[in-house]
């Protein structure tokens, strides 16, 4: 093949763009008083409003629903609570992943 003498890379670009001139040739533009919105948009909007109020109120109550450990207040499920009481796991020492012993006064 040939070097192009212009220097231009995309010489057979304009085969790619033919078709896409000539369909645009063939569909005149229409006129303003022709064009107007429609029902199906219409409709559109609104199912995507509903829809994103649906989703807002659903998120809300959701975000409800969260317990949120107020700052300075250990919960009973606290990893440093190790004062060797029960817990909801049992005595401290027995929860699953504990390495430390329970700094209470032990029973020999």
């Amino acid at each position: 093949m040939t070097p192009d003498p212009t220097g231009s890379r995309f010489h057979g670009l304009w085969l790619l763009a033919l078709p896409l001139v000539l369909a645009r040739a063939a569909d005149p533009v229409p006129e303003a008083k022709d064009v107007r919105p429609g029902w199906i948009a219409l409709v559109t909007v609104l199912l995507l409003c509903a829809a994103s109020l649906f989703l807002w109120f659903s998120m809300r109550k959701q975000l409800r629903r969260i317990q949120v450990p107020r700052d300075g207040v250990d919960g009973p499920d606290s990893p440093d609570d190790t004062d060797g009481t029960d817990g909801p796991h049992g005595t401290d020492h027995e929860r699953p992943g504990s390495t430390r012993e329970p700094s209470g006064p032990q029973d020999a």
